[in-house]
């Protein structure tokens, strides 16, 4: 890579090497491969622009090259002398275009234990002005090592939710930034009012992490954030966040630093699947395309990406090509991205996420597919228009529609074919299966 050749460069001349890079993580992988270079840690976006500026015109005078200065993108090596690359002169990159940006799957996937506790430390010691506030809710929003170690950036406001958002708006005004730390249920349904009329119409800098998104939760209906996307979504000047495994935990933080005003993160806790490389993060507005295919677009976000993974791995010799987009972005969602994968699909798009089936990622899909008049089949996977019971991830996912055996079923309904598919779950005897076939939903108005 650009970063390697720096780093192993020998040459008379100085060397600068600059670096966009998540600093609790980067920082110190550089500093194992290269432990003589000087490290200068930016404290703020503007002095990373004025240095920025000063190697521009540094680059310009030893190259001669008589380009634009302007905000530098990314540095090259050429004869010896590090090419640092303007604004004017970059190329669209494929995260601009309308197709999203390409991203390996791990071959093996990892759990990475509690993610966000540990690298939340770290993350606080490098922003001063960040507060953690919590609702009561610290330690199982994995908090407890901010309160415990850096209590001058810790706040506990107690269950007053309604009040929490308010006096995190006041927060933002006096030029701190508040990393609000609760349940996605306790930071959208509860205090919605305050939420819009304290955060949204200021537009106000105020970072907002909803843990338990969805039916990630036992808890039933008091605690399974169904409906927050909807909500967030409803509400201008939001932006909404979603993370689908350790990396993007692990980078969110920053993605979320990088947006003026307020964002909504559905959160994951615990024990969290590693899906992508540690050297491929969440980038801000940017789709990624986990397979290529022209027969089935399928958009999925959150947790249902690691049952979509799954739904793929078992239908590969099915003959069933799959245009996989995984959303880590839904506010703005990304038109032109859906657009394309849409109209360049012979069968229909399909949608699978972690909460309501109205106002999520399938609504959002149905909208861009009406306004553009694509007229092309869509299938929406997530809970139905119900509340879940209390009961494990696995079941509810499966007893709401949204594993991968019901995925599977989406696509043979779709393409109007039966798939032949190989369990990866008993991959030793690699026997072929028929796809599951889901229980006969039975309404019960009381099941909470």
């Amino acid at each position: 890579s650009e970063i390697e050749m720096a780093v192993r460069h020998r040459s008379e001349l100085p060397s600068f090497v600059l670096c966009n890079t998540n600093p609790c993580q980067g920082i110190p992988l550089m500093k194992a491969r290269a432990p003589k270079l000087h490290y200068v840690r930016f404290k703020d976006t503007a002095e990373k622009k004025q240095f920025e500026h000063v190697l521009a015109s540094m680059n310009h005078k030893v190259c001669n090259s008589g380009g634009n200065s302007g905000d530098i993108i990314r540095t090259g090596v050429t004869n010896n002398v590090f090419k640092f690359q303007s604004v004017s002169e970059r190329k669209p990159s494929a995260a601009e275009t309308s197709r999203g940006e390409f991203s390996k799957v791990a071959t093996k996937v990892d759990v990475v234990n509690r993610p966000h506790r540990a690298h939340l430390l770290e993350w606080m010691k490098l922003h001063p002005t960040a507060i953690v506030v919590t609702a009561d809710l610290t330690s199982s929003c994995e908090a407890d090592l901010i309160r415990d170690k850096l209590p001058q950036q810790y706040l506990s406001l107690g269950m007053a939710e309604q009040n929490m958002m308010s006096f995190c708006g006041g927060l933002a005004r006096e030029n701190f930034t508040p990393w609000i730390h609760t349940f996605g249920v306790f930071c959208t349904r509860r205090p919605f009012d305050q939420l819009a009329m304290s955060i949204g119409v200021p537009n106000l800098n105020v970072k907002i992490l909803g843990f338990l998104p969805g039916l990630t939760t036992p808890g039933g209906v008091t605690h399974q954030a169904i409906d927050d996307v909807a909500l967030c979504r409803s509400i201008p000047n939001i932006r909404v966040l979603e993370c689908g495994d350790a990396t993007e935990v692990l980078s969110v933080l920053d993605v979320a630093e990088e947006i003026q005003g307020p964002v909504y993160i559905r959160m994951l806790r615990g024990e969290v699947p590693r899906l992508f490389p540690t050297y491929s993060p969440m980038r801000f507005g940017t789709v990624r395309v986990l397979s290529e295919g022209k027969d089935v677009c399928l958009v999925t976000s959150g947790i249902c990406t690691e049952e979509a993974i799954k739904a793929r791995e078992m239908i590969t010799t099915s003959g069933v090509q799959i245009r996989h987009l995984h959303l880590s972005t839904i506010v703005p969602f990304p038109v032109n991205v859906i657009l394309d994968a849409a109209t360049s699909c012979k069968y229909g798009v399909i949608t699978m996420e972690n909460h309501l089936i109205n106002g999520g990622v399938g609504s959002a899909t149905a909208e861009v597919l009406a306004e553009h008049a694509v007229g092309k089949r869509l299938i929406r996977l997530g809970v139905p228009n119900c509340y879940a019971h209390g009961a494990s991830r696995n079941y509810l996912v499966s007893e709401y529609g949204f594993d991968k055996y019901s995925l599977i079923k989406a696509i043979e309904e779709l393409c109007h074919k039966k798939l032949i598919i190989v369990d990866q779950e008993d991959a030793m005897g690699q026997t072929r299966v028929a796809v599951k076939e889901l229980p006969v939903s039975v309404e019960r108005p009381e099941d909470l």
